[in-house]
């Protein structure tokens, strides 16, 4: 991006993500057999734009840099669990007797739950649609690449920092 007399144009804003690249699941997890059946049945691709719909992996460079815009497009307060929460689990082992669960939950207490998850949504950096790709979400995009993210930083070029007290 240049501007006038070669000067070069950058946004304001800056971001660090740091993560962990994570092992490889074992080629069985990978592929079973079944899927191997199945992609002998579908019929293969016979144009060019077709075939080149397979992405080939990204390095941990291209990974970084799209978690990072990602992190300066959606600043995200947190990184967010994937682990459901107790009274999650529990609520999903109760779906047999939903009397129960209507007894223990107001109409009014499942409409703040809501829009508690929605807000999560908005906020938990793993539950965030990805900006490189509306359909999926950051979390799933980390997982594709096998990568967890660990920690984040957002910024803007110019802001000042809070006086820490040595």
């Amino acid at each position: 991006m240049g501007g006038k007399d070669g000067v070069c144009f950058m946004g304001s804003y800056g971001a660090l993500v740091s993560f962990d690249e994570l092992p490889e699941p074992p080629p069985e997890e990978q592929e079973s057999p079944e899927s191997e059946k199945s992609a002998e049945s579908e019929p293969q691709p016979t144009s060019p734009e077709e075939s080149e719909t397979v992405e080939e992996p990204l390095s941990t460079f291209e990974v970084g840099q799209q978690l990072a815009q990602h992190v300066v497009g959606m600043n995200p307060l947190s990184i967010g669990s994937e682990e459901p929460k107790e009274e999650e689990q529990e609520d999903a082992d109760k779906t047999e007797d939903g009397d129960e669960k209507k007894d223990q939950k107001t109409q009014k207490q499942k409409k703040k739950d809501k829009k508690k998850e929605q807000e999560k949504k908005l906020t938990e950096f793993i539950h965030q649609e990805f900006v490189m790709d509306s359909d999926i979400t950051a979390g799933e995009f980390m997982k594709q690449n096998l990568v967890k993210a660990t920690d984040f930083a957002r910024f803007q070029c110019g802001e000042e920092l809070p006086n820490e007290e040595d």
